[in-house]
C-alpha cells in the first residue's frame, strides 16, 4: 500500500498535528543548542546558621532571634540541571564574623552556594542580608506570686494561706529578656463565697518592674502554669470524750463522776468531714487504774490529718471525784476461767487472790463481802498451748452497782489439751 504524502498535506488535521510537532522540535533545538542556560527563582530557602556557630561560642553568645528566617534565591545553570533544583540543594550562609557582643545586627551578609555540586550557580539572594539578635543565655529561678480577686468565705468558715504549686519557676532565655523579669504571678477571680478548698490552674504571667506584661516567646519555662489552692475549712465546736477499758458488762459506768478540762474544743475541717464529726475521743481510762485518791489522767490531743486544732490544744486532763467513795481489801476465792476453746481444759491452781482493793460508795462497801466478788480469767484472745501460766484476772462485784477493783491481779493456771 502506497502512502501519498501529497494527500496527507491536503488533510487539515494532519497539518495541525504536524505543525505542533514541528514547533516543539524547533523550541527544543533552540533551548538545547542555541540557549542551554536559564535562571529560575526558588523561594523559602532556609539559612544555615550552624556552620558559623563556632564564632559565637567563645563569646558565650547564642542567636535568639532570626534563626528561622528564609529567603528567595535565584539560581542559574543549564536547563536540565536548574529544572531539578530545590531549596534543599542550596546552602545559604550568614556571615557572623563581625559579631563581637550581645545585640541586634540588622545587615548580616548572606552568601549562597551549590550544596551538592550539581552544577548551578546562586546569582542573587532576596533579601541579601538578614537581621539577627544575639545574647547570652541565662537561667534564673523566680518565686510565683498569686493575684486573687473576689475571695470571700462565710462567717462559720476559715480560710488558710493560699498555696501555689509549683512555688517557683525556672526560666531560661536571653540575658536581656530574663533580666527584665521583675515578678511572676498566677491569678484567679471568684464571684461566689468559698465553702470548700478550691484549686484553680492558671498560666504563669511575667511582669517587668513597671507592671507591664512581658512576652515569653524567647523564654523557656520549666512550667507554664501553676495551681492556686485556697484551703477553706468549716469551723465547729465539739465535745471532748474519753472511753473506758475493763468495764464489767453490768457496771454503771455513766454513774462514775469525772471532769474533763477542757470539755470542748474548737476545730476546723473539710465541710463534708466535719459535719459528720460529733466528738473528739482523746483516749481510754482503764477502770482498774482508777483509785481512791481522786486519780488524774492526762491525754494528748490528736486530730485527723485533714482537721485543724484552732485552739492549739495539746493536753486534756480527766479528773475523777472519788471523795464519796470508800475502799476495802478482800481475799477473793471465786476464780473462774471463761471462754476456753473446746479442745482445751484449764485447771486453776490459785485458791485465793489476796489483798484485792475494791472501791465504791460507802453504803455499798459497808455490806460488801468476799463472797460478792468474782475473779474471771478470759481466754478468748489467747493462742493456747499446754503448760502452766500466770494470766491476769478481772475482778467484779456482779449486781453491786458502782463498785470496781483497783490494781492488777494474776492467778496460776495449767492448760491441757483434751
Amino acid at each position: 500500500m502506497k502512502i501519498s504524502f501529497g494527500k496527507l498535506f491536503d488533510d487539515k488535521r494532519f497539518l495541525i498535528i504536524f505543525s505542533i510537532v514541528l514547533a516543539v522540535l524547533s523550541w527544543f533545538i533552540v533551548v538545547i543548542a542555541i540557549k542551554p542556560e536559564t535562571t529560575t527563582d526558588i523561594s523559602d530557602v532556609p539559612i544555615d546558621l550552624s556552620s558559623q556557630s563556632s564564632i559565637l561560642e567563645p563569646l558565650s553568645l547564642s542567636i535568639v532571634e532570626g534563626a528561622a528566617t528564609k529567603v528567595s534565591v535565584a539560581v542559574k545553570g543549564e536547563r536540565y540541571i536548574v529544572g531539578g533544583v530545590t531549596g534543599s540543594d542550596i546552602e545559604i550562609v550568614a556571615d557572623l564574623s563581625g559579631i563581637t557582643s550581645a545585640g541586634t545586627y540588622n545587615e548580616v551578609k548572606l552568601t549562597g552556594m551549590d550544596k551538592y555540586g550539581k552544577g548551578f550557580e546562586v546569582v542573587s539572594i532576596n533579601p541579601p542580608t538578614m537581621k539577627i539578635r544575639v545574647d547570652r543565655l541565662l537561667t534564673k529561678k523566680f518565686v510565683i506570686n498569686t493575684d486573687v480577686e473576689g475571695l470571700l468565705t462565710p462567717e462559720e468558715y476559715i480560710r488558710s494561706e493560699t498555696v501555689t504549686n509549683p512555688k517557683e519557676v525556672t526560666i531560661t532565655g536571653p540575658e536581656g529578656d530574663v533580666n527584665k523579669i521583675d515578678r511572676c504571678a498566677v491569678s484567679a477571680t471568684f464571684d461566689q463565697p468559698l465553702t470548700k478548698s478550691t484549686t484553680v490552674n492558671s498560666p504563669i504571667v511575667l511582669y517587668d518592674s513597671e507592671g507591664h506584661e512581658l512576652s515569653t516567646e524567647l523564654l523557656v519555662m520549666d512550667s507554664e502554669t501553676a495551681d492556686i489552692t485556697i484551703p477553706v475549712l468549716k469551723q465547729k465546736e465539739v465535745p471532748i470524750t474519753i472511753d473506758f477499758l475493763n468495764v464489767p458488762s453490768t457496771f454503771p459506768i455513766e454513774e462514775l463522776e469525772y471532769t474533763l478540762e477542757p470539755s470542748v474544743i474548737e476545730i476546723a475541717g473539710p465541710e463534708s468531714a466535719i459535719d459528720a464529726f460529733d466528738k473528739l475521743e482523746v483516749g481510754y481510762v482503764d477502770l482498774n487504774e482508777v483509785g481512791k485518791e481522786g486519780d488524774v489522767f492526762i491525754f494528748d490531743v490528736s486530730l485527723p490529718s485533714e482537721f485543724r486544732n484552732l485552739e492549739n490544744l495539746k493536753k486534756v486532763i480527766a479528773e475523777f471525784d472519788l471523795s464519796d467513795m470508800e475502799e476495802k481489801y478482800f481475799n477473793v476465792t471465786t476464780i473462774k476461767p471463761v471462754k476456753i476453746p473446746a479442745n482445751f481444759e484449764v485447771t486453776v491452781k490459785t485458791s485465793q487472790i489476796n489483798g484485792v482493793k475494791m472501791i465504791g460508795p460507802a453504803d455499798i462497801m459497808q455490806n460488801l463481802s468476799a463472797s460478792d466478788l468474782v475473779a474471771e480469767i478470759d481466754f478468748s484472745s489467747w493462742e493456747l498451748t499446754p503448760g502452766p501460766y500466770s494470766p491476769p484476772v478481772s475482778i467484779y462485784a456482779p449486781g453491786k452497782g458502782l463498785v470496781w477493783a483497783n490494781g492488777e491481779y494474776t492467778a496460776v493456771v495449767t492448760i491441757q489439751e483434751k
